[in-house]
């Protein structure tokens, strides 16, 4: 009895600490893999200057994701992430990615799994690109979509 106990507790630790979440049709709410409904209470995390990403080694109430973030997010009953990742940070010139911040980015996805929170991965874009007062579309291709005279707001006001 007591071996069967320990097989089911070691595999316990195997098993993911979130779990696959699907929307059910008819109720249109979020389930879990035993079919009950999941509320997701969590927070936006995003960074739209370099280096574009919280950083994750020391605490600081603004700026971090730390562990010591993670913990306060666990214990204030958030189990939610809506993670901005910016174009212009994953392409820093025409046809080449930044693999070593995508590699951080899924490592901090990972991270907040392994606590039991989920991850939304938020394409972030706004107002376009930073060249035209916003941020999310590199400049290198902007300058290709609006030509030599962008305006913030429009030609006049600018």
């Amino acid at each position: 009895m007591l071996r069967s106990f320990a097989v089911i507790g070691a595999t316990a630790l195997l098993e993911p600490v979130v779990s696959k979440i699907t929307v059910n049709p008819e109720t249109r709410q979020f389930v879990d893999e035993s079919g009950r409904s999941v509320l997701f209470h969590g927070v936006n995390i995003v960074y739209k200057q370099a280096p574009y990403i919280p950083s994750q080694d020391v605490f600081d109430p603004e700026e971090s994701l730390s562990t010591e973030d993670i913990q306060n997010l666990k214990k204030w009953g958030m189990n939610f992430v809506r993670l901005g990742v910016m174009w212009e940070a994953v392409e820093r010139q025409p046809g080449v990615y930044d693999i070593e911040y995508l590699t951080k980015i899924n490592n901090l996805i990972t991270k907040l799994g392994e606590a039991g929170i989920y991850t939304l991965v938020d394409a972030h874009q706004d107002v376009f690109a930073r060249m035209m007062c916003g941020e999310g579309v590199p400049d290198f291709y902007a300058r290709e979509a609006v030509g030599k005279r962008p305006a913030c707001i429009n030609y006049i006001l600018d």
